[in-house]
């Protein structure tokens, strides 16, 4: 199969259109067009089939599968006594599912993994070196379906989104972290819907990839020890972050694909500099009003930048009117494609 090729973005859009079927709206024609309205070129075989082909090449077999859902779920149990260590680092990494993430009893992990021993094999191991302990959780694949798999690419999606929304795929990450450790959390995972409540938990990084996902993040109460950064990457879905002002972060960085993402940054007391990317999604960032806030934006005359109670200074810079020396200072350079942001203060 040979590869799409010209803006990296319509690519991806390409590329993942067979596993999006409800997007009917994304076409071939609306990418090559919003391809050369950024001055881009994108190449397609004349020969390419219908990329949902590569997903289910015999639509009314579905590998042999029928629409029912799926009852043939087990759930293991784990349990980890993490006293001995004083840091901890923990990963999530996994391609389908509902993950639900919060704080539980002091020095110990605690969770379940609901899934189809058919279709998948959990891991959750953890081990311990020196003063730290190191959690892992991934789920291997057992009937890997390969609809494409591009030798320069390397991409290789190995279910349909189909059979995930219809729970052929509706394994379940139900995990308790101590409060009292300080923890680097990275979550990565693909489809499915996230909860995730970091109150009481003592976060000391925290790493977010998710693609085609709804996810809500929350937390409410100020993280004890500081954050030194933070990175999120959302593709396509609604990612909502509430709160995150309180993880006390130093340095946050945020990548907006196709999807909307609402950023929660008004409870923010401390010092924070970030960077900020949108392509072709919307990007909703709250601000705490007594700050000294800088932004730089780059974007184009296809974009849209709305900032609300800030001043001009200069091409695409804004700051806050008042600076009190006090005050936490804020900076964010923002890059935005074909999306939009807005930029609200709160009291």
């Amino acid at each position: 199969m040979a590869p799409i090729i010209g803006n990296p973005l319509c690519g991806l859009i390409l590329t993942f259109e067979g596993i999006m079927r409800p997007i009917t709206a994304i076409t071939l024609s609306s990418v090559l067009f919003i391809s050369l309205a950024v001055g881009q070129i994108i190449t397609v075989r004349p020969s390419l089939p219908e990329l949902s082909a590569w997903i289910y090449p015999d639509d009314q077999s579905k590998n042999g599968r029928d629409e029912a859902e799926n009852t043939n779920l087990v759930t293991d149990d784990y349990l980890f006594d993490v006293s001995e260590v004083t840091r901890l680092s923990v990963s999530f990494n996994y391609m389908a599912g509902s993950l639900e993430i919060k704080a539980g009893a002091s020095k110990q992990i605690k969770g379940a993994i609901k899934y189809d021993p058919e279709e998948f094999l959990p891991s959750a191991q953890y081990d311990v070196f020196g003063s730290k302990g190191v959690f892992k959780v991934k789920m291997e694949s057992l009937n890997s379906r390969h609809v494409y798999d591009n030798d320069t690419e390397g991409i290789d999606f190995k279910f349909g989104f189909r059979d995930f929304k219809n729970n052929k795929y509706s394994q379940e990450f139900d995990f308790q972290l101590p409060p009292a450790i300080p923890t680097d959390l990275k979550l990565e995972f693909a489809l499915g819907d996230a909860d995730i409540d970091l109150s009481n938990l003592a976060l000391t990084s925290l790493e977010l990839e998710c693609g085609l996902s709804d996810v809500r993040l929350e937390i409410d109460k100020v993280n004890t020890t500081k954050c030194k950064e933070v990175y999120i990457e959302s593709g396509l879905g609604d990612f909502n972050a509430y709160g995150l002002g309180l993880l006390r972060a130093e340095y946050f960085n945020l990548d907006v694909g196709l999807g909307s993402a609402y950023i929660d940054l008004s409870k923010q007391k401390s010092d924070l500099t970030g960077d900020i990317d949108v392509g072709l999604g919307s990007l909703e960032l709250l601000l705490p009003e007594k700050a000294n806030i800088k932004i730089r934006v780059d974007d184009s005359f296809l974009s849209s930048v709305d900032v609300d109670d800030m001043i001009k200074t200069g091409h695409k810079e804004w700051r806050t009117a008042d600076w009190n020396k006090r005050w936490p200072s804020i900076e964010f350079d923002i890059s935005i494609g074909l999306g939009s942001v807005d930029i609200d203060l709160v009291k």
